[in-house]
């Protein structure tokens, strides 16, 4: 399962808090901007149930300025409910934002994607313990889905 809870070690050997970020590099085609559609898809989720999130989509370029590319939210059960609740799969429809940002990048092939959940107030929430099974970016073109995965870890998932 791909862990997106990286413990932070401080000097001294003492644990931060956990940021509850995921970040991932997919290497796309050449042709990538000519796709009908691009979904980030998120495969065998598992989220509290006691823990309501959005969970934002977001693209760095090459200095680092992130685009939204979109979000998708879970809805706690109970704010008393134990354990974790399991999802067979979250859909961010990505294209049109990601052609406005590729029209900024026009050379880029890889996408540097940050999944952060956040919370009502738009702060990020620290230390949610949630995973996906599996992520990927299914590319449609002429009638046809290509599924693209993550070429390269990138700081903060460890399994990316």
């Amino acid at each position: 399962m791909i862990s997106v809870v990286l413990a932070l070690m401080l000097a001294g050997g003492a644990t931060a808090a956990r940021p509850s970020v995921s970040r991932f590099v997919i290497t796309l085609p050449e042709d990538w901007r000519d796709a009908e559609s691009m979904t980030l898809v998120l495969r065998d989720v598992a989220v509290p149930r006691n823990r309501s999130a959005i969970f934002q989509v977001l693209v760095a370029d090459e200095a680092g300025q992130e685009t939204l590319l979109g979000s998708f939210a879970v809805v706690a059960i109970s704010p008393d409910a134990e354990g974790q609740s399991h999802h067979e799969a979250f859909r961010v429809n990505m294209k049109r934002p990601l052609s406005r940002w590729g029209k900024e990048n026009p050379r880029t092939s890889v996408l540097r994607l940050r999944v952060t959940p956040i919370d009502s107030k738009r702060q990020v929430i620290e230390n949610l313990d949630w995973s996906a099974g599996d992520v990927a970016i299914e590319v449609r073109k002429s009638g046809r889905s290509e599924l693209y995965r993550p070429t390269i870890p990138c700081g903060g998932s460890p399994g990316f």
